[in-house]
């Protein structure tokens, strides 16, 4: 069935045959990446040997997630404008864009250790990750070495926002997939060697990422991206106002896709305690793979409606959509399924039972469903930067989030279960009205 809906993709044209090359390549990917993942969980697990500094490694690697939208949208700025500069064969603009982003969040990054290293030491860690188990001055090691690395990555990511515009979107994935599996090789030896611990497993954590990065770079601007390599002699200061008019509106949409999807671990941990952490991540993780699964089609979909949003092709737009749609349907089956036996496939996946309730997984099937609906539409608005409806949208799921899933946790008792239904609340708002939004911008138009 997918086959059969993936070849409607063609409609004999460069962009329709770029995207299915893409999502062929992504679909290989990021099932290698799906399979690494699960790895990575159990090998990760084993490695720290503590269910509670498990949650709290995990609660920490979703807050410094943040780091990534510190850039002010910078990233999906260059992303569009970039994209823009391509379609329109200017190559000039196209290097300006480039280097202009690499500069500035060069100097962002630089300011954000510097930040960092002067506070960090004045913080109680502990006490904000609620954790008794690691000393303080462990802790603050551990983090500085974390949040040091994520920055350092932060820098030479923007490789994907150059990537996605060039239409390469197998890139940005395949750079995660060979982090993963960098680390997964790493801390199976180490553990094999007796190695163990939070520490030791920072360290790796980071390093692996960086090195990943940067050979990605290096390759990537050396051998395929050769035209727009970045340069000092091309900063523009007229381009930093372009990256970032777009980008401001894309930085208020990620700061409440921040607080309604990383503040979760956050809350369950102060709300619950760190060992609730571990059975609400391992589920999401298991539903996860339908979110990567429908990413797989999206990646592509989004510089490809830049594309043909540019060039006033609203006929190959349509078909897009309506063949997006249709897509969902085997999704929400497989979701189904999974759901029914996920109690059965985390005990095989784990090796020890984790007992969650039925209504924690049928929400979270809920919340993973409606993901993948407005995310559809979510891609598409960025594509063609329609983003007024989104950007009040997300304003008012990210202000309704946090105090609704508290509610729900703490004073009706309803623990994990609450702090998904807080998610679910917000996001259906979203999910009603950017659809709308996208109908009228494309249907209304010839």
């Amino acid at each position: 069935m997918i086959e059969k809906l993936l070849s409607k993709f063609s409609i004999n044209n460069d962009r329709s045959s770029n995207v299915s090359k893409n999502i062929i390549f992504l679909m290989l990917v990021r099932s290698l990446t799906m399979i690494t993942s699960f790895f990575l969980v159990r090998v990760t697990y084993n490695f720290i040997g503590n269910k509670a500094i498990y949650g709290v490694w995990l609660t920490i690697l979703s807050v410094l997630s943040w780091i990534n939208y510190f850039d002010v949208g910078l990233g999906n700025g260059l992303r569009n404008k970039l994209a823009e500069s391509l379609s329109n064969k200017n190559e000039i603009e196209a290097k300006e864009y480039v280097s202009t982003s690499y500069i500035i969040l060069g100097l962002l990054v630089s300011v954000l250790i510097t930040i960092y290293l002067s506070v960090s030491k004045f913080i109680n860690w502990n006490r904000i990750f609620n954790i008794e188990a690691i000393t303080e001055n462990r802790l603050n090691i551990v983090l500085t070495i974390l949040v040091i690395g994520y920055l350092f990555r932060f820098l030479l990511s923007l490789i994907k926002s150059v990537s996605f515009a060039n239409q390469d979107a197998v890139v940005p994935a395949s750079i995660l997939f060979f982090s993963n599996l960098l680390v997964v090789i790493t801390l199976y030896i180490l553990q094999i060697l007796g190695f163990g611990g939070l520490l030791n497993l920072s360290i790796i954590y980071s390093i692996a990422f960086i090195v990943v990065f940067l050979f990605a770079n290096i390759y990537l601007y050396s051998k395929k991206y050769r035209e727009i390599v970045p340069n000092f002699k091309y900063y523009s200061k007229e381009k930093i106002s372009d990256i970032f008019n777009l980008g401001i509106k894309f930085f208020v949409i990620q700061i409440a896709a921040l607080i309604i999807f990383t503040t979760d671990n956050m809350i369950i941990t102060q709300v619950l305690g760190p060992e609730h952490v571990t059975p609400y991540q391992i589920l999401f993780k298991l539903f996860n793979v339908f979110l990567i699964a429908s990413s797989v089609i999206l990646t592509p979909i989004w510089s490809a409606f830049t594309d043909a949003y540019t060039k006033n092709d609203y006929n190959w737009m349509k078909n897009i959509l309506k063949k997006l749609i249709l897509l969902m349907i085997p999704l929400v089956v497989g979701i189904v399924i999974v759901g029914y036996f996920s109690n059965e496939i985390i005990k095989i996946w784990l090796g020890e039972s984790l007992n969650l309730s039925g209504s924690f997984i049928i929400l979270m099937s809920i919340m993973i469903v409606i993901r993948i609906w407005s995310n559809i539409f979510a891609y598409i608005s960025n594509g063609i930067s329609r983003m007024k409806v989104q950007f009040y949208t997300s304003i008012i799921a990210a202000i309704i989030n946090i105090p609704l899933s508290i509610y729900f946790a703490k004073y009706l008792n309803m623990g994990n279960s609450g702090v998904v239904l807080g998610s679910i609340c917000s996001l259906i708002i979203g999910a009603i009205f950017v659809p709308i939004d996208i109908y009228k911008i494309i249907w209304m138009k010839n």
